[in-house]
């Protein structure tokens, strides 16, 4: 399964074009400040589309930028994401982490959407976390710019594999 990261922009003129392919999956995240009506079109676009979507909401935070009004991702929304790639591994043959600027927020998801694949392909933990930190570059040469990975998302999702790992920094 080749895994892309994408802005909210990006994902929307791929769905106008038609580049998206039957066999494609999406896991979308919007910030709660994102205007409803606009997500309201957009979720219906994305139906259209892809066979497979989840659609989650919340805040691009992390442990040295929230708030007291920030919203987080959750550990029940860490195992939604997790249940979901359970669900597509073998069916989709590309997913799509899509947040609104496509650098943070999809880039911690997309991140450990490779790790858990390298786990479940290799077995090993050791071999899987080199194989995965060998091929994190392909993210942002995919995506055409650095990412960083939202830390606080990277970190709930590795909770739930019980993985003591730190998330990368930046994917250069």
């Amino acid at each position: 399964m080749r895994i892309l990261v994408a802005s909210y922009g990006e994902l929307v003129k791929w769905m106008e074009k038609g580049e998206i392919g039957d066999s494609w999956s999406l896991i979308s995240v919007v910030s709660y400040r994102f205007p409803e009506s606009t997500h309201r079109r957009f979720v219906e676009k994305v139906k259209r589309s892809f066979p497979y979507a989840l659609f989650l909401f919340f805040d691009d935070v992390d442990e040295f930028t929230m708030d007291m009004g920030s919203r987080p991702i959750t550990q029940e929304q860490a195992k939604r994401i997790l249940e979901f790639l359970e669900m597509i591994y073998g069916i989709s043959k590309v997913l799509i982490c899509q947040c609104e600027a496509g650098i943070s927020r999809s880039s911690a998801i997309a991140s450990f959407a490779l790790l858990w694949k390298e786990l479940k392909e290799l077995g090993e933990k050791e071999k899987a976390i080199l194989s995965w930190k060998g091929k994190l570059d392909i993210l942002s040469q995919e995506a055409g710019r650095v990412l960083y990975p939202n830390s606080l998302v990277f970190r709930e999702l590795s909770k739930l594999l019980d993985l003591k790992i730190e998330p990368p920094f930046s994917i250069p």
